[in-house]
């Protein structure tokens, strides 16, 4: 075998970050929400959904490659914009929501205007661009402020848009998005299609399947042997305690352990390559019994204070 040279390097580093991995629960959410868009495009129906998930499950490479699919386009000088995606400001307010609609659909006077005067320049924009769906992404920012009446008036603002865009809509954001709509039953009744991005899991034989087979899939688009199997029991649980099945940490991994084969000229990307990248990539304090691919980990979640995967909220 020979070292990894700096081509072969780049490359799959290149191929990590760029690539996208088109696991189970992936497919099943781009499917649906793909549907959505035909519903509107070919019957003129609207569809609505509300797809939730953890930081770094996949949402923003769902909506990347949605928007690559059906990417704006002209048509006799008339610009077309098939999928509108508008990330929720950090403070929603009927405002801000407004001009951040406007801002995507480069209006160049979007602080110009009343609410309503804003709302209604939306309404015509959407109808001319012919805009078949739209994703409001970071839903999670309606509900962090923890201002009840300031919600209620943006969330309002939303439902009025929903009903009167004719476009099929998806509510995009971390999974405590969804008390949105456990506050709000008239948004509740509108969004009852629900899609999730979950993390991995090893509770079952079937999700095992899907991990391996994941980790299966991203070993296969580098450009370089790893010598160990993922398949291995002890291999598998290393890589789900190293990144809680998070597919964007297990991206992480792969990059950090080619990094490491690569400065040290080793010629296939070993377990030490992995436990490398876990404390420099991961979790600097990661090192001895809390590195999943050391000898001595003692096989605990990491998800307590202080730790990589401990969930504030």
């Amino acid at each position: 075998m020979i070292k990894m040279n700096k081509k072969n390097y780049y490359s799959s580093i290149k191929k990590l970050s760029s690539g996208v991995i088109y696991h189970h629960e992936f497919r099943l959410a781009y499917e649906q929400i793909k549907e959505a868009y035909n519903m509107k495009q070919e019957i003129g129906i609207p569809t609505h959904i509300i797809c939730t998930g953890e930081s770094g499950t996949g949402k923003s490479t769902l909506k990347k490659q949605l928007t690559k699919e059906f990417p704006p386009y002209l048509i006799q000088d008339r610009k077309i914009i098939p999928i509108l995606v508008v990330d929720t400001p950090a403070i929603p307010t009927i405002k801000s929501l407004s001009e951040a609609v406007l801002i995507e659909l480069n209006d160049p006077l979007f602080k110009n205007g009343s609410a309503m005067e804003k709302t209604q320049r939306i309404l015509l924009y959407l109808k001319q661009f012919n805009v078949n769906l739209i994703i409001f992404d970071e839903l999670q920012h309606f509900i962090d402020q923890g201002k009840e009446k300031g919600l209620s008036k943006a969330s309002d603002w939303l439902k009025m848009i929903i009903d009167h865009s004719n476009s099929s809509i998806v509510l995009m954001g971390l999974t405590r998005s969804e008390y949105l709509l456990t506050i709000n039953e008239q948004l509740r009744r509108r969004f009852s299609s629900r899609v999730e991005l979950p993390p991995f899991s090893l509770n079952s034989q079937k999700n095992i399947k899907i991990f391996v087979t994941v980790l299966s899939m991203i070993e296969k688009s580098i450009d370089f042997p790893c010598s160990f199997s993922v398949k291995d029991t002890s291999n598998i649980e290393a890589f789900y305690y190293a990144t809680n099945g998070i597919i964007s940490y297990i991206i992480k991994l792969y990059e950090g352990a080619i990094e490491y084969a690569f400065k040290n000229g080793t010629v296939t990307i070993d377990r030490l390559c992995f436990e490398y990248a876990f404390t420099y990539k991961i979790w600097n304090l990661g090192v001895n019994e809390l590195n999943p691919f050391h000898p001595k980990f003692n096989r605990q979640l990491l998800d307590k204070p202080n730790m990589p995967f401990y969930k504030t909220r």
